[in-house]
């Protein structure tokens, strides 16, 4: 899979440096793989700004996540993903974002099963979020949601107009 996330991230920087668009992102449950991801990748440097590890709650609110937002509708969910995308724009001054929360396991978390993610990618002030189910241990939890990501974020960078 990382060679297929190395083309993937190429791709999608291109179009990020086409578009003159700067990104950063704000995960938890990938423990820093989408960055990782990104910031192997050659020229990354032209559109991306930073990430966040944000892996406890504390750390999600300490970074500009909505605590209200958290206690409404807990940390996994669509709402803290999308709050994550948006804190992360905020704190790097980025014009797109990707947020990713979920359970990557062994246990489950605050009701959510393991496999339960939740990824955001916001442009401007338009955020976008999806629940993914997947199966498997916590490295193919992981990996199956930086995959996800990526393809969520092409697709928000493809809808992008040309700067």
């Amino acid at each position: 899979m990382a060679s297929d996330c190395s083309t993937k991230v190429g791709s999608i920087g291109a179009g990020l440096v086409r578009r003159e668009l700067r990104l950063a992102v704000m995960e938890s449950c990938t423990g820093g793989m989408l960055a990782a991801s990104i910031s192997c990748t050659p020229g990354c440097g032209d559109y991306f700004l930073g990430g966040i590890v944000s892996y406890a709650t504390e750390s999600k609110l300490r970074f500009g996540v909505d605590d209200n937002i958290v206690r409404m509708h807990g940390v996994v969910s669509a709402e803290t993903a999308s709050d994550m995308a948006k804190a992360a724009a905020r704190e790097f001054q980025a014009d797109i974002a990707v947020g990713v929360t979920g359970v990557a396991g062994p246990e489950p978390q605050e009701g959510s099963p393991v496999g339960r993610v939740y990824i955001a990618v916001a442009l401007g002030r338009d955020v976008q979020a999806q629940r993914f189910d997947f199966d498997g241990n916590p490295d193919d939890i992981k990996e199956r949601a930086v995959w996800e990501a990526l393809l969520l974020l092409e697709r928000r960078v493809n809808q992008a107009p040309e700067g």
